[in-house]
């Protein structure tokens, strides 16, 4: 009778933690739009980089090694062992990095930058395994989007909330402007929205790599999570809204580009079902009557007609614009450098052309994860020094400010080197390749998580041109999901009579 009794209490006690893994990890979904959470331990540094995140992560992934130790089922994501060679390679580049022995840089050490860099990749690589080991069948895909879409709505309401106190006098914007900064490092822009988000192009990559992908999978496929058919197209409508008040022109010319490439390589049967849609009223005969040719004709010209409408107020609003409208003033009696200084992308192109003369000075070692920021100065080019604010303030004598490279790829060149970069551009394929085997099948629910994934990988390699973070956790917790799937996927294909020996 007490073994009973005993085994009874630890299965409420395994039913609990199950339940409180749940929730934790919805709350690590639902805190993902606030990126630069004021209120860190002082030890986190002065990073602008503080993922609310972080604090329901710290419980749960604890939680999860317990429970894998218990159930002696530790199961590691595909292509773990490209990132363990990936790892092993920035590990050498970091003590070989140490050995150039750089100067410190406005008190900053080398140790000093390559441990922070190393925390960084850690706490992304949690983010990680904690997604992968959280999302494996339906019910956990149900139960992690529910979180998601939580945080659109409330990210949409207080962005809503931004565009009305930004546009017109309903809202107090010095109120909303205090409120934004009791939890974000961050402040109000004057004419675009940021969300929870520092700046409103972390927003936008939170929309196009977090929220586009689900919601567009779900228009793209036909398949539905929910008996409610609107709810997606609802979901993708707010994101559309808020991506296009942030106003920035990385996220928005990314997600259109991201949209085209899925439709023109994955959508070509979705493509010609729409063309012979709209032409099936021109293939009516006179049965089943000449009213239901009209009927027919008219919803098509009501929605071609709402399109135009929208295409055309969305070009409106950033034509009033300045700061995205600015790209399209290309002055032909200036040089293609004059062009980009002009929309104010020349300060990142100056970081890109530093980092790859880094890079061309230490090849094959790089200099160290972290460690790019103490050769910067020396190869800022010359061309940039006079046009730009950000550069010359580098410059000044008071100036206490550690630059970066900005592009993930021109990073791990300039950092580890060419066997470094390649172990990276490994591990990425090899997540494209998994996201493959979820294309190519037919089955419906699978199809539309690989449409989803592939939605991220595309929008992750644009987002890593203009950004070389390497805590990003959206970017980590979207693989994480997809790899985990993935994982069940070929799990069931080994055990499919036939394959079993695949």
């Amino acid at each position: 009778m007490i073994p009973t009794i005993r085994r009874l209490a630890e299965l409420v006690r395994e039913d609990r933690l199950i339940k409180l893994v749940r929730l934790l990890w919805g709350l690590v979904l639902l805190a993902l739009p606030v990126t630069s959470f004021r209120y860190f331990p002082s030890f986190y540094g002065t990073t602008f980089i503080r993922p609310l995140a972080m604090f329901p992560l710290a419980l749960l992934f604890p939680l999860l090694l317990i429970i894998a130790w218990r159930t002696h089922n530790l199961q590691k994501p595909p292509g773990s062992n490209i990132l363990l060679g990936f790892l092993l390679v920035i590990s050498a580049a970091t003590f070989i990095g140490a050995l150039f022995s750089p100067v410190d840089l406005h008190g900053q050490t080398y140790w000093g930058r390559a441990l922070r860099a190393w925390f960084s990749l850690g706490v992304g690589l949690i983010f990680l395994f904690t997604a992968f080991w959280m999302n494996r069948t339906p019910a956990d895909l149900k139960r992690s989007l529910k979180w998601l879409y939580l945080g659109l709505i409330v990210t949409f309401i207080w962005g809503l909330a931004q565009i009305i106190a930004i546009y017109t006098n309903w809202l107090d914007y010095e109120v909303l402007n205090k409120i934004q900064q009791s939890i974000s490092l961050g402040s109000l822009k004057t004419k675009r929205i940021s969300g929870f988000a520092y700046e409103p192009s972390w927003l936008a990559d939170l929309i196009q790599i977090l929220y586009f992908p689900w919601s567009f999978a779900a228009l793209f496929t036909g398949y539905r999570l929910t008996r409610f058919r609107w709810f997606e197209p609802v979901m993708f409508l707010l994101a559309s809204v808020l991506l296009i008040f942030t106003f920035s022109r990385g996220g928005i010319v990314f997600a259109v580009i991201v949209v085209a490439v899925i439709v023109l390589f994955a959508g070509r049967d979705l493509i010609r079902g729409f063309l012979a849609w709209m032409v099936l009223p021109l293939r009516l005969r006179r049965n089943p009557g000449f009213s239901e040719k009209i009927k027919a004709s008219g919803l098509r010209l009501v929605l071609l007609s709402g399109a135009v409408v929208v295409l055309v107020g969305v070009l409106f609003t950033f034509s009033e614009n300045r700061y995205f409208s600015n790209i399209l003033n290309f002055n032909k009696s200036k040089s293609l450098l004059d062009y980009v200084i002009g929309i104010s992308a020349g300060p990142r192109l100056a970081y890109a052309f530093a980092g790859l003369e880094t890079f061309i000075h230490h090849a094959w070692t790089g200099v160290g994860l972290g460690g790019s920021s103490f050769y910067l100065y020396d190869y800022i080019p010359d061309w940039i020094m006079t046009y730009t604010i950000e550069i010359n303030r580098l410059f000044t004598p008071d100036s206490l400010a550690v630059p970066n490279i900005k592009n993930l790829y021109v990073r791990f060149l300039a950092e580890t080197g060419l066997i470094g970069f390649w172990f990276f551009i490994a591990y990425y394929l090899s997540i494209l390749g998994n996201i493959r085997y979820l294309l190519i099948t037919k089955d419906g629910y699978y199809r539309y998580i690989g449409i989803a994934g592939l939605f991220i990988w595309l929008a992750v390699a644009l987002r890593n041109f203009t950004q070389d973070s390497l805590t990003f956790p959206i970017m980590w917790v979207g693989f994480g999901m997809i790899l985990g799937f993935v994982n069940t996927f070929l799990n069931q294909s080994k055990n499919l009579p036939g394959n079993e020996k695949a």
